[in-house]
């Protein structure tokens, strides 16, 4: 008598099924392929592996070496097609590389693209800064320096981030990242104008 074996197995879904939507509206996986073409069409592309990363960014943050750990826990395949067994911390290592120096023009993209798809009308932006500390000398950084503790460490070297958001409707679009020992009034001047030159919208009122 033949007997059935039938195997089962739970993953999570989580906020997945809420944010694949928003990512494919903002068509980041497109935008990233588009700028990081990968030479040999086989595994994951630039823009799968980033999408994978943001969406273990936003749910359930982990060190790079657990990702593919966190994703054969989730309905990763299941709802973004994307294989679990690929997503290790070698290949999304080399899909950061890929896509650091496409940095500002895939923002750009999709900034405009979220304008387009929620009907931003970015006139009035309020910034917000702040600052991540490291421990360490890094004696060739140009971006970590002393400056402002914001931390209450004013020993540790820094690098300052600003946010833009549109005022209306309270989206964040647009990020900057800044020497630590640039002060605030400084960085505020600098992301209003890339923001405004780079989005070629009208000109930008900093309601911070």
């Amino acid at each position: 008598m033949s007997q059935r074996i039938v195997a089962k197995s739970t993953k999570n879904i989580g906020a997945i099924t809420l944010l694949k939507p928003i990512m494919d509206a903002l068509h980041i996986r497109e935008t990233v392929d588009r700028y990081c073409p990968m030479e040999r069409k086989r595994g994951l592309t630039q823009g799968q592996a980033l999408e994978a990363l943001i969406i273990n960014r936003l749910i359930s943050p982990t060190p790079l070496y657990h990702v593919e750990r966190w994703a054969k826990l989730y309905a990763l395949n299941e709802i973004c097609g994307i294989d679990a067994n690929r997503v290790n911390d070698d290949r999304l290592a080399r899909a950061l590389d890929a896509y650091f120096p496409h940095i500002a023009d895939i923002e750009v993209d999709v900034a405009i693209n979220a304008m387009a798809k929620y009907g931003l009308e970015p006139e009035v932006v309020h910034m917000d800064t702040t600052s991540l500390y490291f421990e360490g000398e890094y004696e060739e950084s140009d971006m970590l320096r002393l400056g402002y503790s914001r931390d209450q460490k004013p020993d540790k070297k820094q690098v300052n981030l600003c946010l833009n958001v549109s005022a209306k409707e309270g989206i964040p679009f647009m990020h900057g990242a800044y020497p630590g020992n640039k002060p605030d009034p400084k960085n505020g001047l600098g992301q209003h104008r890339t923001s405004q030159s780079q989005t070629q919208t009208q000109p930008l009122h900093n309601g911070r």
